[in-house]
Order: C-alpha cells, then structure tokens, then sequence
C-alpha cells in the first residue's frame, strides 16, 4: 500500500529536496497552489532565467523547411534589458532592449507565436492551423521577393479576379492544367509559340473563325485530311497552287467546273472527253482518228483509196459556230463575253476577297497607329492623364482625338476652370440651435 509519505520520498528524489520546500511554510510565505517555486529555481533568484542572459525563449515550427532561412537568433539577452514575463504553463511575453538584439516576443507554451526583431523581422508561427479573418478590405505589400508553400491550396473568389504582371509569368505542372470557363479572351503583345510533345484535339460546338493579318505556314510531315460536312470554299487573290509528287485526283458527284479567260489543260498522255462531252474550240493539233465533216470530200481527191495518209493533222475551222444543226446537246457556251462576266456573276465565279480594309480591326486591337506609336494595348484614364504630363503629348491632336473617342479623356479636357459655380447644398440657410447653459 502507498502512502503519502512515500510519494513524497518518490519527489524528493526526482527533484531533490525541493519538493519539501513547494507550497506554504509554516509562517505562511510561499505558493498556496503548491507550484512554486519551480526546481530550476530552486534556492535562488526568482528572476526569470531569460531575463538574466541564462536561457532565450524562442519559437517553434519554421526551422528545418526547405527554402526557409531566417536563421536563430541566439544572442543572450543582458540583464536588466530583458523584461520577461512567463505563466504557470509556459506562456511568455518578453521584450528585450539588449543593444543589437532589440526584439519583442509573444510565445504560447506549444511553441506558437510572434517574434519581431531587431532588423525589422516579422516571425508568425503555429503549431496548427492559422485563421484570418477580414471583414473588411485587406492590402497585401511585399517590396521584395515573396514564397507560398502549400501541400494543396484553394482560391474562391466571390467577384472578379484581376493579376497584374509587370514582368514575366511562369507556370509549371506536374500533373494536368484544366480551365474552365464562359468566355475566354486572350491579347498578346508579342510573338506566342506553344510547343506540344504528345497530340493535339480541339472541339468546338458552334463556329470557329480565325484571322491573320500576315502569313500562315501551315507544314505537315504526315498526312493531313480536311474534310467538311457542307460545303468547302478555297480563295485567294493571288495565285492558287495546287501542286503534288505524285497525284492529284478530283472528282464530283454532280459537276466539274474550271473556268478562266484563259486555260491550258496539258499532258504527256492522257485523255480528255467523253461520250456526252461537246467540244467547243477553233483549232485542233493532234492526230485524228476518223474523217472531219467538212474535209471528207478532199480527202478523196488528194489521197487514193487505199493509199496512206499523213500522221498528223491541223484542222482549223475558223470561229466555233454555235448554231451547228450537228451539235444539238444542251451545254454551258464558254463565249468571250461569257468568259469575261465570270468574276461577277454565278455561284462558279470568282471570290470578290476583301480583308480588313484600311486595316480598321488591325488597329483595335494593335493601337500603336491609333496613339501615334504610344502604346499597343488599349490605355486606361490613368495612363492617359500620366502621358499628358509629357509635353509633347499634349499637343499631338492625333493622340489626344484618339483618346476621346475611346472615353478615356473628357473633351473639355482644355477647359482649366469649371463652368460654374455655386452652392452644392440646399440655399436656404442653415438653422443653428444654441444652449444655454444657465439654469
């Protein structure tokens, strides 16, 4: 069985004979609650170590994680610079006037707290969570470079989100990026290139246009398929090639066309025609198989039955005759005039291609002509009343029309003094109450 007399022996062994001495003597000093003094302080000055240089207070939790140097300040505090204040269960509040080592401290007994010290530094640490809360507006300003470290990290965002980057912006992934959204509107300034190791696919529900005010070199090293499920149209107002090692093969379900004032249609070997094809043209070079209608007749006096006949004949039978009885098929007359309308006329005929003229959408977007070489993105009211400032600005007329067309400037910009003025409150006058203070 144990008594008290033997946990008392069992104190007086762990803490020496100090566990005699804990709670109230005899004539009545000492700590009621049995707590102190504690055993570091056993028999000596009651004066917190950390005020007399013998121990330092110090936070717990940022040392040790990668990327995080602030380094532990260890400088013994002098007496009697350090006033230190510590509870019961090991709360402390300590501010230290040690020359070189000012700092001010406020420490949880878990090791939480905050630390500021002589050059400025700010240390916030917990053992757990961290909660903020504002209910008001909150400003953030790090002049010089800052770090977030986060295992996951989420944003929600009640209204609009708005980064402004003055410099570069560097994003990398390690796993997928996914964006979401109603409606996207990218501007670059400069040139873009993406580079993409895997495959690309791109689906868009409703219509896709694009437009380039300069080049495209579309080149690719397999083979490409373009297919539409209505109709497909290919315009150019220069030359348009069509151009292949070793085929090119075009076929119809219904018609053909090819029409130009002038065409040439060539080959080694081939054919052309048909059985309801109709030819329509004045001078034939080639070889012919058979007897012409009109050439039957000499044919019999300048060669005997029988004899043989030259190799190769032209034929040449003046302007087409399109009222021949013979030819009685149905068909497109490719006359000059006909010829000549093309360009106007017919869903066969040339594209009329007519792309940003005066290049109008160019210049809404790029506004370097529009400011007079001032700026390529559109200017806010700010930065237009900064440029002002500039001389040289404010007499360029371009620039300054520009910028009041776009709302950004007031077109009494000029004026220097208001239209009027007056009383901005009600003109009756004000009642004025007057207390006494005679009784």
């Amino acid at each position: 069985m144990t008594t008290s007399q033997d946990k008392l022996q069992n104190q007086i062994q762990q803490t020496g004979n100090y566990a005699v001495y804990r709670g109230t003597f005899e004539d009545q000093f000492g700590d009621p609650r049995g707590v102190n003094p504690k055993p570091e302080y056993q028999e000596q000055s009651s004066l917190n170590k950390a005020a007399t240089g013998e121990e330092k207070h110090q936070l717990k939790g940022y040392q040790g994680i990668p990327g995080v140097d602030v380094g532990q300040d260890d400088a013994p505090p002098e007496y009697p610079f350090c006033q230190t204040q510590e509870s019961l269960s090991g709360h402390v509040i300590e501010m230290d006037d040690t020359k070189g080592s000012e700092r001010l401290l406020i420490k949880h007994a878990s090791g939480a707290g905050v630390e500021m010290r002589a050059d400025g530094t700010v240390i916030i640490t917990t053992q757990r969570n961290q909660i903020t809360v504002v209910n008001g507006s909150q400003t953030v300003y790090v002049e010089g470079d800052a770090k977030m470290r986060y295992d996951n990290l989420t944003v929600e965002v009640a209204g609009d989100y708005n980064l402004n980057v003055k410099g570069n912006i560097n994003t990398t992934a390690g796993g997928d990026i996914s964006t979401a959204s109603v409606h996207t509107t990218e501007v670059t300034e400069g040139n873009k290139s993406a580079k993409v190791m895997g495959n690309v696919s791109e689906t868009v529900i409703g219509s896709k246009a694009a437009m380039v005010m300069g080049e495209v070199n579309d080149i690719v090293k397999g083979e490409r398929t373009i297919a539409s499920g209505s109709g497909l149209t290919m315009a150019s107002t220069g030359i348009l090639k069509l151009s292949s090692e070793d085929k090119i093969i075009g076929s119809a379900g219904a018609t053909v066309q090819l029409a130009a004032p002038k065409i040439n249609v060539f080959g080694a070997s081939g054919t052309i025609g048909g059985e309801e094809v109709v030819h329509y043209g004045s001078t034939y070079h080639g070889d012919l198989n058979g007897l012409a209608r009109e050439a039957s007749e000499s044919y019999h006096q300048n060669y005997p039955d029988g004899s043989a006949s030259p190799s190769t004949y032209t034929v040449s039978v003046g302007s087409p005759n399109w009222s021949d009885p013979t030819n009685n098929k149905t068909t497109f007359q490719p006359t000059t005039a006909a010829m000549s309308s093309l360009g106007a006329s017919s869903i066969y005929g040339v594209n009329d291609i007519q792309i940003d003229l005066d290049d109008h959408l160019k210049n809404a977007i790029d506004q370097t002509t529009n400011t007079n070489g001032k700026a390529k993105s559109p200017q806010s009211t700010m930065q237009v009343r900064s440029s002002l400032k500039d001389p040289g600005n404010l007499t360029d007329k371009h620039y300054l029309a520009n910028a009041v067309a776009d709302g950004k400037l007031s077109a009494k910009y000029t004026q220097t003094a208001p239209g009027g003025v007056g009383r901005t409150v009600n003109s009756e006058p004000t009642a004025t109450r007057i207390y006494s203070t005679v009784q």
